[in-house]
């Protein structure tokens, strides 16, 4: 069985692919609408994006769903859409992979509710796993091998949504985005990344950093990453 574990010692590095929402502006989207949308609405433009990916070396496809959980979609008035918009979402990027001879890896993109949690906000912890979990196993069922929760900045959410993932039995990557001076904006350090991640082993399989300020900063974390490291089976992430 190809396990990203396996193909990492292989080759000694994988590729993930560039920024979905970005690409699908440049194919239409228009500012403030949902890119999730598009697996209902536009799914051969989602494939298409998937495919440049992969046609330009990419050997991890992170699906279109980033969004879709219940909280967000609310915003659009479209919570019970999240079954169906993660289901599609993996099975386009399944789909975009199928077209192809080398292995591709679908990621099931995962990021934040856009709430604060308790005890700063008001969304408890509880209802955000719910959430999670949701969006996670609607994933798993579209074809995800496993499971990427990114652009986070808060423990208490990266908590909850690690608790919801793990529920769907998949391997789980989760990456945090940090600002300036290597912090994220709830002020967390790479290291508490590293305990979190250390806790939640062996569903987590790999962690780093994801989208912030710039390539320096990125840089920055995995160094730190790397210093704070304490068990060499898991993976470092950048993207």
């Amino acid at each position: 069985m190809i396990t990203i574990k396996s193909q990492i010692k292989e080759k000694g590095y994988l590729l993930a692919d560039g920024a979905t929402g970005t690409n699908l502006f440049d194919m239409g989207l228009e500012s403030g609408y949902p890119p999730e949308f598009w697996n209902l609405e536009y799914p051969e433009r989602v494939k298409a994006n998937h495919e440049s990916f992969i046609a330009a070396g990419s050997d991890i496809i992170l699906t279109n769903s980033f969004g879709a959980n219940e909280y967000r979609l609310a915003l659009h008035n479209a919570e019970n859409k999240v079954e169906e918009l993660n289901f599609e979402a993996a099975r386009i990027a399944r789909e975009s992979s199928n077209k192809f001879d080398k292995h591709v890896f679908i990621a099931g993109s995962i990021g934040p509710t856009g709430e604060i949690l308790e005890p700063l906000g008001v969304l408890s912890k509880t209802d955000a796993q719910a959430a999670f979990r949701k969006q996670a196993l609607a994933l798993r069922d579209g074809g995800a091998d496993f499971l990427w929760i990114e652009s986070m900045s808060a423990e208490e959410e990266m908590e909850a949504a690690l608790l919801g993932a793990k529920e769907s039995l998949l391997p789980i990557i989760c990456s945090y985005s940090y600002e300036t001076h290597g912090k994220t904006m709830m002020g967390l350090e790479p290291l508490k990344l590293a305990e979190l991640a250390e806790k939640f082993r062996p569903d987590v399989i790999g962690y780093g950093a994801n989208c912030g300020i710039g390539a320096s900063e990125l840089i920055g974390s995995l160094i730190c990453f790397k210093t704070s490291k304490k068990n060499e089976d898991l993976l470092l992430v950048a993207k």
